[in-house]
């Protein structure tokens, strides 16, 4: 997957959280297999 698609996702998922701030924090996570810092819930 390229860099920009994971950021891509990355600031999706900050924008559902209400956390469009933290979207690089969220990329880094991504990248280095590290927990997510809230509940994704598929629906």
């Amino acid at each position: 997957m390229s860099k920009d698609r994971l950021q891509e996702i990355a600031k999706e998922l900050a924008n559902n959280a209400n956390m469009p701030y933290c979207w690089e924090d969220i990329y880094n996570r991504l990248i280095g297999g590290y927990p997510l810092p809230f509940k994704v819930e598929v629906k």
